[in-house]
């Protein structure tokens, strides 16, 4: 494992600063160099890793993960068998001996929806991709 530089971390801060705000400048990273007695891989690090704490810093934040309550979970299991809401009024009254409401029913898909939503658009890779190409589809 390398050795660390004898640097602050303000040091360190104020460097991986200059670098990604004068990113292209000639001769900013030659300067900080023989500044800082460092050699050029670290002080690319350390803009790397700038970077990725400041991307991370304004990133959204990931959607917290609730627990689903046993009703909703149970109205959601029946969504997937009957894909009606008065087929899960029906079920729900007869398996639980429980009568639930139109709106609480459709309440927790609309909810269930939003959530899914906000899942898939989490989870959107950062650039395009490719899912299949062929001889067909290449272009």
């Amino acid at each position: 494992m390398g050795q660390t530089h004898p640097s602050t971390p303000d040091q360190r801060a104020q460097c991986a600063a200059m670098m990604l705000a004068h990113q292209g400048d000639y001769g900013l990273v030659t300067t900080l160099s023989q500044t800082y007695r460092v050699s050029r891989p670290t002080l690319y690090a350390w803009r790397d890793r700038a970077r990725q704490a400041l991307q991370a810093a304004f990133d959204p934040p990931a959607p917290s993960m609730r627990e689903t309550t046993t009703t909703e979970r149970q109205i959601l299991t029946l969504w997937i068998q009957h894909a009606s809401v008065r087929g899960i009024q029906a079920a729900t009254s007869e398996l639980l001996q429980q009568g639930l409401s139109l709106a609480t029913i459709t309440a927790v898909l609309h909810a269930a929806g939003d959530r899914a939503i906000t899942w898939m658009r989490t989870h959107v890779p950062p650039d395009m991709r490719a899912l299949a190409l062929d001889e067909i589809d290449a272009n």
